[in-house]
């Protein structure tokens, strides 16, 4: 056991023996006087008596046989002299075994800060020893550093701005809400959660310290703060407000602006003005601003925006080692406030990263799966260590789904779904209860927080075994036996469709706030439009051996889909969000396929929600729906055979008029006879000035190109459909890859989902996935 280096005091010196007989003291004997004493009383006699000269002079009287400790001044000099000519070396050795016990308290304390950045504990903890002496960086190159804002004032609190970021956080202070707006907003919502602690805060340590209440965005920066550090508390507030149940999207109480309004004007500020700019990266507060953004813009269902930001969280964290197991981390820290937990920082960028890769169709950034193993997986709490399992798993489901098809793949889809079981086995039984949020009280907040963990956290396994299974789900195998392994994979994504629609009626019966959670809404239009899917495949295969395994489920399930779609319809009604009616829209669409009819009778469908004239599109004669995906092209949805295909979008059913219009999926009119061109004004003037390229009347032969294309008019058909396909190219209607989600609902959540779906062409023996797509 380590003891602190103690220094012991100097022994005395060798005190000289004094004459037998001798009693007088030592200030008569300084003062060369006879030291008389009283004479004493046999029976009062005194054990230490005092000589008459001292009694008069009030001194100490001491004898010579003991050591005498107030001295005179003189006799103080004197002696102090005569030690320090005969005993110097002994105190020059002793002066230098203090500066040797201080320097070995030094390098304690480095090593106790350095194993309190390995193990997960605040680096400011660690940072300013008890005896005021900052430690020099360690010399140990194995060892984790941290780079403090050199500020001398800023030692013990927030760094203030250098003299060239002034004007920028003056800046950003003046766009910061008054301390009176806040106070309101804390007393019509104290109880609220700040769900950004997750963020770079462990389980474990808010179940130990508590949560934050809503009073800590009253303490606002000061003008001369790091701009880095106005612009994190404005993302406070935003997020915070995000999270509000707010009743309208007007004011609260008395104040001059929307919480809408107040929540994006923070933002953007703090978005456009900081966590944007290069030059002010390389601080774990910054870090964390970006962090805030990429969950500011998830939250709002913008999800590529989130995308690009935490990408950008991606490449800061790199920089600053923050990836490395020999914990090589190199960052500044601006507030010594600030608790570092590094490691959990970046499981929790790359958790984020994978989730939206995997509704988004993209390719992960980082395939590190050391997150579910080690020291920190095991000091998790039982969610944060499902959590982890559930990245790692994610990890592969996209390194799956983004290497060619083979027949393997269902071998690794086997294995990955048992790791899932496994996953889930974790967890007591009573966990995976579904969390009522009605009869939690308000104002309990730990309570709170757990059940909304526990909510996100079904949904997110439910939507892993959705993403898994989803290119099975309409495979047929060509074996003779009763249960193929595409049945195992349709079951699946039909329970944990089930599962996460009953979730998402819950949750927005608790919470129809538009600005917060969006990733449930995007889950649940995905899980219904899956169980429709398997529903409709089903129904046509009634007269295999294995018959409609779904058959008794049909009514419940549709039951289900259409009370989300009615919800979706009311929140859309409330709000005006986009997200909400277009997906409203889709599943109504889908529901109205009475593929049913035939067992149903008259096929009256329930669906209650009224879609304006404007909007309506025809299906074709054989009741087909034709759904059009920016960036993917079309995807007919059909009964019979060939539920699900694939086809190259009609050049000729673009609008050039709607060109900037925001994307909502219509039904695309498609015939399988020669295509038709209606060549405009601009491409007929081209075509007029061109000898070579007569003139065409629509519906007239020059515009019919034969299946064969050796048609007497095909030279010329082939050449006014290139002009045609390279002006509808230059203007087609597909939103901007980083729209939001006012322009693009859907996001590309649509595209992905199709895809994992079509991903089953090359991996079965016989599907009914068909890609009509023409072959170049």
């Amino acid at each position: 056991m380590e003891t602190d280096y103690e220094i012991t005091a100097e022994s005395p010196t060798k005190r000289r023996k004094i004459r037998k007989g001798t009693k007088s003291c030592w200030e008569c004997k300084t003062r060369k006087m006879k030291c008389v004493y009283p004479e004493a009383n046999a029976c009062t006699a005194d054990p230490n008596p005092v000589c008459i000269p001292c009694q008069r002079r009030r001194s100490k009287c001491v004898s010579q046989e003991f050591d005498f400790v107030e001295e005179s001044e003189n006799t103080r000099g004197h002696r102090e002299t005569k030690g320090r000519r005969h005993h110097g070396s002994r105190e020059d050795g002793d002066r230098v075994a203090r500066i040797e016990a201080l320097l070995e308290q030094l390098a304690r304390k480095v090593d106790c800060y350095e194993r309190a950045q390995v193990g997960g504990l605040a680096a400011s903890d660690a940072l300013t020893p008890s005896h005021g002496i900052p430690p020099p960086a360690s010399t140990n190159q194995g060892s984790s550093r941290s780079l403090s804002f050199n500020k001398p004032s800023d030692i013990n609190g927030p760094a203030e701005a250098d003299r060239k970021y002034e004007t920028l956080s003056q800046k950003l202070h003046d766009s910061l809400p008054s301390r009176r707006v806040l106070e309101t907003i804390y007393n019509s919502h104290g109880n609220a959660i700040l769900f950004h602690e997750m963020l770079c805060t462990p389980y474990a340590v808010l179940e130990e310290q508590g949560l934050k209440s809503l009073e800590c965005l009253l303490k606002l920066p000061k003008p001369t703060s790091h701009p880095v550090l106005i612009a994190r508390h404005m993302l406070y507030i935003a997020i915070s407000l995000q999270h509000l149940h707010h009743d309208s999207p007007g004011a609260i109480g008395d104040l001059c602006e929307s919480v809408p309004a107040l929540m994006n004007r923070l933002a953007e500020t703090a978005i456009n003005l900081v966590t944007t700019k290069d030059e002010l990266f390389g601080s774990i507060e910054g870090l964390e601003g970006v962090m805030l953004e990429s969950m500011y813009h998830h939250n709002g269902g913008n999800l590529r925006r989130s995308w690009i930001a935490n990408r950008r969280a991606i490449v800061v964290a790199q920089m600053m080692n923050l990836h490395k197991s020999d914990s090589q981390a190199r960052y500044r820290i601006l507030d010594h406030n600030t608790k570092v937990h590094r490691e959990y920082m970046w499981f929790r960028i790359v958790s984020l990263d994978r989730s939206l890769c995997l509704l988004l169709g993209l390719t992960q950034s980082s395939i590190d799966q050391n997150m579910s193993t080690g020291a920190a997986f095991i000091a998790d709490t039982l969610m944060g260590r499902l959590e982890r399992i559930h990245c790692t798993l994610a990890s592969r489901i996209l390194q799956r789904n983004e290497s060619d098809p083979c027949a393997n793949d269902f071998v690794l889809t086997q294995t990955l779904d048992l790791e899932l079981q496994k996953a889930g086995r974790t967890m007591p039984a009573k966990w995976w209860l579904m969390p009522n949020l009605d009869k939690i009280a308000n104002d309990d907040q730990r309570v709170l927080f757990s059940h909304m963990g526990r909510l996100f956290n079904q949904l997110y396994h439910f939507n892993l075994l959705n993403q898994l299974h989803l290119p099975y789900l309409l495979l047929r195998s060509s074996a003779s036996d009763e249960w193929s392994r595409s049945d195992y994979s349709r079951m699946t994504c039909v329970n944990a469709s089930r599962e996460i629609l009953s979730r998402f009626l819950m949750f927005r019966s608790y919470d129809r706030n538009i600005f917060s959670c969006r990733t449930v809404d995007f889950f649940a239009l995905m899980a219904a439009i899956t169980l429709l899917l398997a529903h409709f495949d089903s129904h046509t295969r009634s007269l295999l051996p294995s018959g409609n395994l779904l058959a008794h489920q049909y009514l419940s399930d549709r039951a289900m889909i259409e009370q989300a779609q009615v919800n979706m319809q009311q929140i859309s009604g409330e709000n005006g969000d986009t997200l909400s009616a277009q997906s409203a829209d889709l599943l109504n669409r889908l529901l109205a396929m009475d593929l049913e009819k035939g067992q149903h009778g008259s096929g009256e469908e329930s669906v209650t929600v009224q879609i304006p004239e404007s909007e309506m599109s025809h299906n074709d004669e054989d009741g087909a729906v034709r759904i059009q995906i920016p960036y993917f092209g079309i995807v007919r949805i059909a009964p019979g055979q060939g539920l699900v295909s694939k086809e190259m979008v009609n050049e000729g059913q673009f609008s050039l008029n709607n060109a900037h219009q925001s994307y909502a999926p219509t039904i695309a009119l498609h015939t399988t006879e020669a295509l038709q061109y209606e060549v405009p004004d601009h491409i007929s003037a081209r075509c007029d000035g061109n000898p070579s390229i007569p003139r065409s009347t629509p519906g007239g032969d020059n515009n019919s190109v034969d299946a064969s294309g050796s048609g007497p008019h095909s030279q010329l058909a082939l050449q006014e459909k290139n002009l045609v396909s390279d002006t509808i190219f230059q203007h087609s209607h597909d939103p901007g890859l980083s729209a939001g989600v006012d322009d693009w609902a859907f996001q590309g959540v649509d595209m992905a989902f199709f895809d994992s779906i079509l991903r089953g062409l090359d991996n079965g023996d016989v599907t009914e996935i068909r890609d009509n797509s023409p072959q170049v």
